[in-house]
């Protein structure tokens, strides 16, 4: 079968994109922020740094709290930004000429351990013709008798 991605939807990219940056961008943030706490406190640990205007060891704990939540929001904003910049332009390009085309195939999920005809099926068998039964002998079917009495 083949398939042709005509357009992208951009609100639903925003939400996808957004929350995935968050959390890549809050990843990141943690390591930069192990890796510059770690050169902070060896710098302060090192000596004849009382020139500076703050204590290189003491600015770890800040970055390690501060850097993830700034760079969740920065890659969550930034990131979301250049992608429906390039969500619009796939639109814009895909009318002009036509978008991606894909192809795609079936595949078979059956296991070699089972043998198919243990498999459920996921359609129920049709039901058995069923013809109700006759019937009683003393039957008498009910008589259109007119309107009930008032």
């Amino acid at each position: 079968m083949r398939y042709e991605i005509k357009s992208l939807g951009i609100w639903s990219f925003v939400r996808v994109s957004f929350f995935i940056n968050l959390i890549v961008g809050f990843l990141a943030g943690l390591l930069y922020a192990g890796l510059l706490g770690l050169i902070f406190a060896a710098a302060g640990s090192v000596g004849d740094l009382e020139d500076l205007p703050f204590d290189p060891s003491a600015v770890g704990p800040i970055i390690l709290i501060l850097l993830p939540i700034i760079f969740a929001v920065g890659c969550a904003f930034f990131n979301t930004l250049l992608g429906v910049v390039v969500v619009v332009a796939y639109n814009l390009m895909a009318r002009m000429t036509g978008g991606f085309e894909m192809e795609l195939g079936s595949v078979e999920t059956a296991s070699p351990k089972t043998p198919s005809s243990t498999v459920p099926s996921a359609v129920p068998p049709p039901p058995p013709s069923w013809n109700p039964p006759p019937p009683p002998p003393n039957y008498d079917p009910p008589r259109d008798r007119g309107p009930e009495p008032a």
